[in-house]
């Protein structure tokens, strides 16, 4: 049910980060499958791309230990990271919740007033 828009999300992420759209392609197609969910693993994959950090690893839930493999490269996030997330996905969320805009054109100009 979350394939789709998993990968919308992951593609969003790229486009609104075009300078590093073929590195998380390349960390998607080598980490997502690191992660448990096989959706949950593509976002997380783009957005640690994006980012230039690492994600996932060895967390802690309710005193379990969980080992969800790690995603992208580079250092662990820091609260600057935390902060470029929120604006990532606040951007990437914004692109696919509007319409596109509309194409203006000479000719659908000339139509428009026929």
């Amino acid at each position: 049910m979350n394939y789709v828009p998993a990968r919308l999300t992951a593609l969003a992420v790229a486009l609104v980060t075009p300078t590093r759209a073929r590195t998380i392609l390349n960390v998607i197609r080598r980490d997502a499958s690191r992660h448990a969910s096989p959706n949950g693993g593509v976002v997380e994959a783009a957005f640690a791309a994006s980012l230039g950090v690492q994600l996932g690893g060895i967390n802690h839930y309710g005193g379990e230990i969980e080992d969800r493999g790690t995603l992208g490269n580079g250092p662990p996030p820091d609260a600057s990271a935390i902060a470029a997330a929120v604006r990532l996905r606040r951007t990437a969320t914004a692109m696919t919740a509007s319409p596109p805009p509309h194409t203006w054109s000479p000719r659908s100009a000339t139509e428009a007033a026929e």
